[in-house]
């Protein structure tokens, strides 16, 4: 999507939380790429309309201690139709991974359906 990659996934409530949503693509981000090391660098809270999610933003390094890239994973509940959502935002540029996770968050309605 115009310069980062984006996945977005989809559960039942059933008892997940943001942080586990979250931290769970953090892992499989890092288990799925071996030779690179993920570095949280951010976290904070964000809000798709009324509901709330949390978002971190993390950095790629590779085996020399270069940055290779970064990405934001955020994730938030709709209560109204029971389902968890967890976006991840990745890229070379962090104000075009920024600005593409504003744009998608921003564009993004909790709807019953």
């Amino acid at each position: 999507y115009s310069g980062v990659n984006v996945i977005l996934s989809w559960v039942p409530i059933d008892g997940v939380t943001n942080e586990g949503l979250v931290s769970g693509m953090f892992d499989m981000l890092q288990d799925s790429q071996p030779d690179l090391s993920l570095d949280t660098v951010s976290e904070s809270a964000f809000n798709v309309g009324l509901e709330p999610g949390l978002v971190i933003g993390f950095k790629s390094v590779d085996g020399s201690g270069g940055v290779a890239g970064g990405g934001l994973i955020g994730a938030w509940n709709c209560l109204d139709a029971e389902t968890s959502f967890t976006i991840t935002v990745t890229g070379q540029d962090a104000s075009v991974v920024q600005l593409r996770f504003n744009r998608l968050i921003n564009n993004f309605e909790c709807a019953k359906g």
